[in-house]
């Protein structure tokens, strides 16, 4: 299995919702995962008679042969602005096509990290990466006091098998390449020795060729080849007195 996470790209509603440091709900509470910014970003309740409400879709999901489970993390308090007398609730939710899941309703205090899971379409079934992708991710407020709930931070995990052969494919598109660049490993495996975990089999052979290029390489060639563009002489008298100069 995989693991993969959703993050909200547009707004599909806002009802009663307020955007604080960011021009839209989205981008207050898209904050990466083990990162929230708290106060920086958030959306909250405006209104002092009704609940408030905003559902959202998020990026899309890889190709998946089977979908384990939907997971939404949000992060929310109670505004300190106002008396904290157990009256801040919200919950959060997903919805296919109109099907709408509620996770579990949460009395909100200082900030805090919830977790709601969903091992099942909405509309019943198991999860396909068609529905998640599908799926919209909500916020709802269950009470009427105004300014009350804060959201920083809301996406989805989603936990996926990809489909079957992924991995195979991959190596066999790289096949070739490692063939033309290691044409050593066509024939031969790997040996272990003493002076390294992973040595190839014909390392020997190859070291000793090496060592005869390398030893090639050093001749010389006359100095005919590579005429100075400026050829010039030093004087002796520019070398006399010089420690072990010439006379």
């Amino acid at each position: 299995m995989q693991l993969v996470r959703l993050y909200p790209t547009t707004a599909a509603l806002a009802t009663n919702l307020g955007a604080f440091g960011a021009a839209t709900t989205q981008d207050c509470i898209d904050d990466p995962a083990g990162a929230p910014d708290d106060e920086a970003t958030f959306v909250r309740n405006l209104s002092g008679t009704s609940p408030a409400e905003g559902r959202w879709e998020h990026t899309p999901m890889p190709a998946a042969q089977a979908v384990g489970s939907v997971v939404a993390r949000w992060r929310a308090r109670h505004n300190p602005a106002f008396e904290d007398n157990d009256q801040s609730q919200a919950r959060a939710y997903v919805e296919v096509a109109g099907v709408r899941a509620l996770g579990t309703l949460r009395v909100l205090h200082a900030w805090t990290d919830y977790v709601d899971t969903w091992t099942a379409d909405p509309r019943g079934g198991p999860w396909t990466s068609a529905a998640v992708n599908a799926a919209r991710v909500g916020w709802l407020t269950e009470n009427n006091v105004s300014h009350a709930e804060m959201l920083t931070q809301l996406y989805l995990e989603v936990l996926y098998l990809p489909p079957p052969g992924t991995f195979l494919f991959l190596l066999n598109s790289l096949g070739p390449l490692v063939a033309a660049s290691f044409p050593s490993m066509r024939g031969g495996g790997f040996t272990r020795s003493r002076q390294t975990s992973c040595q190839r089999a014909d390392a020997a052979p190859i070291q000793r060729r090496s060592r005869a290029a390398y030893a090639a390489r050093r001749v010389r060639a006359p100095h005919s080849v590579f005429p100075h563009p400026h050829p010039f002489t030093i004087p002796r008298s520019f070398n006399r007195g010089r420690s072990g100069a010439n006379p």
